[in-house]
């Protein structure tokens, strides 16, 4: 009874240590939010500025993750819902279009780990800034609809726009373009197959395993 009361006691140290992990991680990324945000307003060049925009966008990504597994019962295990939903809220509201995009969600609430959440966030935070910067062209209005579903030993998320802006050559602008780059990266380190279609939406579509 003395051992598995120290086991027991153990295990509560180390949630919580972990748990101040997690939070300690959280405030050093605000801290590289603050630095990034400043640094932009010190550049005139447009592009600069873009840059680091989307690179605070991405560290804002984590912020979450680590903020949700600060605040858990389990110190590595998240529910997807409690994590995508207030993700994509931040992400939407850093563009001035926000106002003209209608965002659908339709997220199942089940748990993954935090390592697959992690390459999730940064694909979501990218496929949404993409639509959002892209394919909705010189104020014009439309819609983006975010899907996250388990299907028996698999997870299918899906990022879809109404835009019609996507390049016909997908193939092209998945190895040019930075972003698509960062989710064909994320995608792979998680074992995801990706898929891109073209029609009345454009929709890329992650599959894997959980």
């Amino acid at each position: 009874r003395a051992s598995e009361q120290r086991v027991s006691q153990l295990l509560e140290e180390k949630e919580l240590l972990l748990r101040e992990v997690h939070h300690r991680v959280k405030n050093n990324m605000s801290v590289i939010a603050s630095i990034l945000s400043l640094q932009a307003e010190t550049l005139e060049d447009s592009n600069a500025r873009e840059a680091l925009a989307d690179a605070r966008s991405r560290v804002h990504s984590m912020m979450i993750l680590y903020e949700r597994l600060y605040r858990s019962d389990g110190v590595s295990d998240i529910s997807l819902l409690s994590y995508l939903s207030p993700l994509i809220d931040k992400i939407i509201m850093t563009f001035g279009n926000a106002p003209l995009i209608r965002i659908h969600k339709d997220l199942d609430d089940f748990v993954l780990n935090a390592r697959q959440l992690f390459s999730i966030g940064i694909i979501v935070n990218e496929l949404i800034t993409n639509a959002m910067k892209h394919a909705f062209p010189d104020g014009s209005r439309g819609n983006v609809y975010i899907q996250g579903k388990r299907e028996e030993d698999f997870v299918i998320l899906s990022v879809a726009d109404d835009g019609g802006c996507f390049p016909e050559d997908v193939a092209g602008v998945l190895e040019k373009g930075f972003g698509l780059q960062v989710v064909k990266l994320m995608s792979k380190q998680i074992a995801a197959d990706l898929d891109v279609s073209r029609g009345e939406m454009t929709r890329f579509i992650i599959r894997f395993k959980k």
